[in-house]
């Protein structure tokens, strides 16, 4: 399993955004703008149904234009 998530974790970028600073939405593309434990992030999410996941009620996984994925959890 560690092996497995060490892999996972380096294969695939998931930031963890801790602050939404901005979002704006203009002809169904969504413009953000965020602070993440990684650092400040602006991205793109071209169709928010289909590029959003909701692992549960409070818990959003985003995906950008560019495949980078964006967790946004309540904890």
């Amino acid at each position: 399993r560690a092996v497995a998530e060490t892999e996972i974790a380096r294969r695939y970028l998931t930031a963890r955004v801790t602050r939404v600073v901005q979002v704006r939405t203009e002809f169904g593309i969504t413009y953000w703008h965020v602070d993440t434990d990684k650092g400040e992030r602006d991205f793109v999410v071209q169709s928010l149904s289909e590029s959003c996941l909701w692992l549960s009620d409070d818990h959003l996984l985003l995906t950008d234009t560019d495949g980078n994925r964006f967790e946004i959890a309540s904890r």
